[in-house]
């Protein structure tokens, strides 16, 4: 009897001196887990420092918009068609296209005329350089076929091809070359044979040139200006006929 008492005494004693630590053990493990999230989470390295704009910001936006909207505007009026010019702003349009140096800039050079009509229908009242020495009259289908046929030209070999493309027919050689080639070759042509052939001469006829307002500008900016075009009533509504008549540079023949 006295023994088993003194078993369960024992064993008294060693469940109070467990059961402490296993209850501490046990909160210690609930408490860990049970830690606000927010200390869980890592910090991120950056302040957040992100301030709603200011009135300087948006003003600077609304500026910046202003600009861009503007320059588009102007952007659609210059690309607008215009049929019509004054004498003032056909001079503006010309001397804004020209590049630095026209072929014949700070060089006297006679009045010079267009006469842009197909070679087989030039008014027979258009000067003639064979019954009038004191004019110049420049033929197109010699221009190129001088330089086609001169070795030491850089464009014969070119020409030589298109030449041979058309049937080798010369007559038709000018009118078949690539937009712009003519008006730069014609300008070639005139700056080679300056003193011997333009020099001293009264006025200066092209013949069969431009064929279009392109050439026409082309040949302004790069060559020289022109002083008028030759017109008579069948080729009056042809696109450079109107285009010159507008700064009364049109004659009628």
């Amino acid at each position: 009897m006295l023994r088993s008492h003194s078993i369960i005494y024992r064993s008294n004693n060693i469940l109070r001196s467990f059961v402490p630590k296993l209850c501490k053990a046990n909160f210690s493990s609930i408490s860990r887990f049970n830690k606000p999230h927010s200390q869980n989470v890592k910090k991120p390295k950056y302040k957040d420092n992100i301030d709603a704009p200011g009135f300087k910001k948006i003003f600077l936006i609304a500026l910046i918009g202003t600009a861009i909207f503007v320059k588009a505007v102007d952007s659609i009026e210059k690309h607008k068609p215009k049929n019509n010019f004054t004498e003032d702003e056909y001079k503006h349009v010309i001397n804004g296209l020209k590049r630095q140096h026209q072929l014949f800039e700070g060089i006297p050079i006679s009045p010079i005329y267009f006469v842009p009509f197909a070679e087989n229908m030039i008014p027979k009242n258009v000067p003639n350089s064979q019954k009038d020495n004191t004019i110049a009259v420049i033929d197109p289908k010699d221009v190129v076929e001088f330089y086609r046929t001169n070795t030491a030209s850089k464009y014969e070999a070119f020409l030589n091809q298109i030449y041979a493309a058309n049937s080798n027919d010369p007559g038709n050689l000018a009118q078949t070359l690539p937009q712009g080639m003519l008006c730069m070759l014609i300008g070639k042509y005139m700056k080679h044979f300056y003193n011997e052939k333009l020099s001293n001469k009264k006025k200066i006829y092209i013949l069969a040139f431009p064929k279009s307002v392109k050439d026409s500008i082309k040949f302004e900016n790069e060559v020289a200006n022109v002083t008028g075009v030759l017109a008579d009533s069948s080729s009056i509504n042809e696109d450079v006929i109107q285009y010159y008549e507008t700064v009364n540079k049109v004659t009628k023949v």
